[in-house]
């Protein structure tokens, strides 16, 4: 039978994930009226916007679904990579390697807003629209410098160069990842597919006690 203790227990817990469900729901909100305004700017009609602003909820929703498994603490990275690969169905064409990380929530949202935008140029424009297109993705942790460098990087794919215009997918490339985890982001143009670096510190994971990536 379950104690005093054991029931006050289950009840704070409870009121704690309301709380922090209320929180977060005035965060997304927030989120996506911004992301719906970038993407209206650089949308040129209607159903131009409805498509993009479909698909950036979509890739927004694979990174909530994984907080929610884990009570809002955050995601193991390959995790999200992988929920992000698997929406675009280029798993197969993707080489993943890195360390076992649990990122946090903030890190989460940040760092799926970026592969769901690399991803969907590599479909429609990059290294996966060839038959021999591939994607590399890694990660390190840097314990000298107290800092995770994660990579995109496409090969085998058609020579790609700047756009010719600056997009909301570049945006979050270039900057507001970057800006968001407190850490620098190089986007890189090359012969064979673009590749993508964010370097961002370390604290931005967490340490589960008990808990390690089977």
């Amino acid at each position: 039978r379950a104690t005093t203790a054991d029931l006050t227990q289950q009840k704070e817990r409870s009121e704690f994930l309301m709380r922090e469900l209320a929180h977060r729901s005035k965060n997304q909100l927030a989120v996506i009226r911004g992301m719906a305004q970038q993407t209206a700017r650089q949308s040129d009609s209607v159903p131009d916007f409805v498509a993009h602003f479909a698909q950036r909820i979509q890739g927004l929703a694979q990174s909530q679904d994984l907080l929610l498994r884990q009570d809002w603490q955050g995601a193991w990275l390959s995790d999200l990579v992988m929920a992000h690969l698997d929406l675009f169905g280029i798993r197969s064409r993707t080489q993943v390697e890195g360390p076992p990380l649990f990122v946090g929530a903030h890190a989460v949202q940040n760092l799926g807003f970026a592969l769901h935008e690399l991803g969907t140029n590599a479909t429609k424009h990059g290294a996966l629209t060839l038959e021999h297109g591939q994607v590399h993705i890694t990660w390190r942790v840097h314990e000298d410098q107290g800092t995770i460098e994660f990579e995109w990087r496409e090969r085998n794919g058609p020579p790609v160069g700047p756009p010719t215009r600056r997009g909301f997918g570049q945006l979050v490339l270039t900057q507001l990842v970057a800006q968001a985890l407190g850490g620098t982001s190089h986007l890189e143009f090359l012969g064979d597919g673009l590749c993508w670096q964010l370097t961002f510190p370390a604290s931005q994971t967490l340490k589960l006690e008990g808990k390690a990536k089977a």
